[in-house]
């Protein structure tokens, strides 16, 4: 049988043979730039994610934890997930110089001043959320030197007395006070159990950033110590706010100084955190108690656009001082996350998310609660800001401290007009900071004391300086 050409069996199995290995090198080849492909691809997809996280605004991560819980403002989560920014140095004046220590707590945890001078020496009282019963620092003059004489550090003792013999958070100091001349001291407190004593089912009367009542001491001499505790103040616990932070105004009335020399006052507490807003009520005279019918005249002063959030923490203010000058009567806050969380890291990194300090004004005659003795007189005499938007109703508030350069979330702030010394003198706003490392770009973890003067335009508005 004749077999033309490429019929042969040996030469069909070798054409078939070179047709297998011209496959082999075309698969391999197409798998060489299949995974060339693949690996461009990957690239470019590895640059645009990178692209979008530098060129995208990044989100602010809460915590979730409130910004005084446990008296320490940690919360949960990890934080410092962006690029901390603050403003230039020349937006705010630096805090003032000091001589010796700069009172601080080298924890981080917040420090919530309440500077008092004891006008029989002198002498300056300086009390501190630090250690589980708050810290005492003195001076002569609020430029120092301050010289520790509670707390952590104070002392031979390495651990140190706490001003109170109980768990003290964000104390505040009033005084002296009345015909006696005592002096009154608020301070937070997580011991107080709402839902076995009250009844409360409210899981969130559990929660350490939901679950704060307030305490109130007197004492004649501002000493660590000397406090005498008058008990927890009844108010009761609320989805609406949070019961801490305590400030109080003293307004003597027609009859205080009169020639039957009574005590006298109209005493006003403002208190609140997150939820709603911050309020206020009556106490009665001496302040170591509500008021009767204080509840029933409870007004809304301040609330924020992020109160409306559905989740907590919500209403980011707290930290209320009331303040009475000539015509007007001025509400300080601090509005923002004052805190870094548990593990250490900060919940936000831009200054407009983190403490700073704000202020509405109100005029001083205007009443308190309405004619009928209830809570918000009316819209016409809401605290309004500098813009006439209602703090109330319109999340106003007008900024006077910020962070800037080296200075991170000033807040937890108060007011002291003073004679002080060597040009000290006149109003005074404390407060609390972080320092900043302008070059790392991290804030530390210390909370410092800082102080500035206050001053009052024509306008009667009040500017750092």
């Amino acid at each position: 049988m004749h077999i033309n050409g490429n019929s042969h069996p040996h030469r069909e199995r070798r054409a078939r043979k070179r047709r297998s290995t011209r496959n082999l090198c075309l698969n391999r080849k197409t798998r060489r730039c299949a995974i060339w492909a693949f690996a461009a691809v990957l690239s470019a997809a590895l640059i645009l994610i990178v692209c979008l996280a530098v060129l995208l605004p990044r989100p602010r991560h809460d915590g979730g934890g409130g910004n005084n819980s446990n008296d320490d403002g940690n919360g949960n989560g990890n934080g410092d997930r962006g690029e901390f920014v603050t403003y230039p140095a020349s937006a705010y004046p630096s805090p003032s110089s000091m001589r010796g220590t700069i009172p601080h707590n080298a924890q981080p945890r917040t420090l919530d001043p309440s500077l008092v001078r004891r006008p029989s020496d002198g002498k300056l009282f300086l009390y501190t959320t630090g250690g589980p019963n708050c810290s005492v620092w003195t001076a002569d003059a609020v430029r120092g030197p301050w010289t520790k004489i509670a707390g952590p550090g104070s002392g031979s003792d390495a651990t140190g007395a706490g001003a109170l013999a109980e768990q003290c958070g964000a104390p505040q100091a009033y005084g002296p006070l009345g015909s006696d001349g005592a002096y009154y001291l608020f301070h937070n407190s997580h011991l107080y159990d709402y839902a076995r004593e009250d009844g409360v089912s409210n899981p969130e009367a559990t929660r350490p950033w939901h679950d704060s009542s307030l305490v109130v001491h007197s004492s004649r001499t501002l000493e660590p110590r000397s406090w005498r505790r008058h008990g927890r103040l009844e108010i009761p616990w609320s989805p609406d706010y949070n019961v801490l932070d305590g400030a109080l105004l003293s307004v003597p009335t027609a009859g205080n100084g009169g020639d039957n020399n009574t005590n006298s006052n109209q005493n006003i507490l403002a208190f609140g955190s997150y939820q709603t807003g911050l309020y206020a009520l009556p106490l009665a005279d001496p302040p170591t108690r509500l008021a009767d019918g204080a509840m029933r005249r409870l007004a809304l002063l301040q609330r924020n656009a992020s109160a409306t959030a559905s989740s907590p923490p919500r209403g980011r203010t707290e930290a209320a001082f009331l303040y009475v000058r000539g015509r007007w009567t001025y509400l300080f806050f601090s509005t923002g996350r004052c805190c870094p969380n548990r593990g250490g890291g900060w919940p936000a990194q831009h200054a407009g998310d983190v403490y700073r300090v704000m202020v509405c004004r109100r005029p001083s005659d205007a009443p308190w609660w309405d004619g009928g003795g209830g809570g918000n007189p009316g819209d016409g005499e809401d605290f309004v800001d500098k813009e006439g938007r209602s703090c109330r109703s319109d999340d106003g508030g007008t900024e006077i401290l910020a962070s800037h350069g080296g200075i991170w979330a000033p807040g937890g702030q108060g007011v002291l007009e003073d004679d002080g010394e060597g040009g000290e003198g006149g109003v005074l706003l404390y407060y609390h900071y972080v320092p900043f490392d302008e070059q790392a770009r991290r804030p530390g973890k210390e909370f410092r004391f800082g102080w500035n003067k206050l001053e009052f335009g024509d306008d009667g508005w009040p500017v750092v300086v």
